[in-house]
């Protein structure tokens, strides 16, 4: 299929990681596990994001020197969940640092076998996966719902099948 110049086409599947093991953890708590962890592993210099991510629930910005949790994460989630997750990113820090290499390759394993933790991508580890409410439904006039978005942006929307234009719901 060839996309329209100019548009943006929907109707992709949208998840996010529902985790199981431990007890729920509130934001304050996971925020104080995940510097404790960061700074065990030397990571003192790193900052400590909390980000407002739907579908990512963690990431490791080597650049800016940051590690971000996302709070819709941190809150409905468990806490050996949460901290599988810190170490997973303290791991790709730590990979870098120590071998000046980045992503899910051998070394960052090693590394993550080492700190107790996956070295999968996140969507790979063991958990869930489940449809959240989306903020928005998006309606194509010739194939009904195609697609779901949490943020309307602006542009020209079509559906990925016919190329009509779409038209955006708010759920909530």
């Amino acid at each position: 299929m060839v996309k329209p110049k100019g548009v943006n086409i929907v109707g992709t599947p949208y998840l996010i990681i529902k985790y199981r093991k431990g007890g729920i953890v509130e934001l304050e708590k996971g925020k104080t596990l995940a510097r404790e962890l960061m700074d065990s592993h030397g990571l003192k210099e790193f900052q400590l994001i909390i980000s407002h991510g739907k579908r990512t629930v963690g990431y490791c910005n080597i650049r800016s020197k940051q590690i971000a949790i996302s709070k819709h994460f941190i809150k409905g989630s468990y806490q050996e969940s949460v901290k599988k997750v810190i170490l997973h990113e303290i791991a790709h820090a730590l990979d870098f640092y120590e071998y000046g290499n980045w992503g899910h390759g051998e070394t960052f394993k090693a590394l993550c076998k080492q700190l107790g933790t996956t070295g999968q991508s996140m969507e790979n580890i063991g958990f869930e996966l489940e449809k959240p409410q989306p903020k928005y439904t998006v309606y194509c006039p010739n194939h009904g719902v195609v697609g779901h978005r949490n943020r309307k942006t602006k542009g020209n929307y079509v559906c990925n099948k016919c190329h009509e234009k779409v038209t955006f719901k708010q759920n909530y």
